[in-house]
């Protein structure tokens, strides 16, 4: 059995945003931590893999993102792959020798069906819209700690170091 992961080094605050937290099921403060994320093998680093921000939200810790629905585009990529699956599939019906291509018509069919039936689906589509609704943080003063942020392309709190995003 192989051993392989990541270890996260140096965790810093470095930026603050509202976000919808999936497991609040609501529009809440999240602080986005930067870690060194390194390779490692059987517990021995190997190779960096860079910098990483993740999205926490203030109120419960989880991971704002945690468990939320898969991007469409990544099922209509799969629905695009079920769709090459089937055109191969096709092109082997050609040769009555082979009979592999029905299966791989049909498979790729019904690949590409459940996909396209999955990205159409209400709760991959309301996770969007809810996180759409969210309503940004005002870019003039820290939410962390109440001091005035000072202005720019990229809002910064001078006492605590954060970024203001807007989402």
């Amino acid at each position: 059995m192989i051993h392989l992961g990541f270890y996260e080094f140096a965790p810093r605050r470095v930026a603050c945003r509202r976000d919808l937290c999936v497991t609040c099921a609501a529009p809440r403060l999240a602080e986005g931590r930067r870690f060194w994320r390194v390779l490692h093998l059987w517990f021995i680093p190997l190779a960096p893999a860079g910098w990483i921000t993740r999205w926490y939200c203030r109120t419960c810790g989880e991971e704002t993102e945690k468990g939320r629905p898969s991007r469409r585009g990544i099922f209509f990529l799969g629905a695009g792959g079920g769709l090459l699956i089937a055109a191969i599939g096709a092109a082997l019906l050609r040769h009555p020798d082979e009979p592999h291509g029905w299966i791989m018509l049909l498979s790729g069919l019904a690949l590409a069906g459940v996909l396209v039936f999955a990205a159409t689906r209400p709760s991959a589509t309301a996770y969007t819209r809810a996180r759409a609704a969210v309503e940004p943080l005002d870019p003039t003063v820290c939410p962390l700690c109440n001091q005035p942020v000072l202005p720019g392309t990229k809002p910064t709190c001078h006492s605590c170091r954060v970024r203001v995003d807007r989402l």
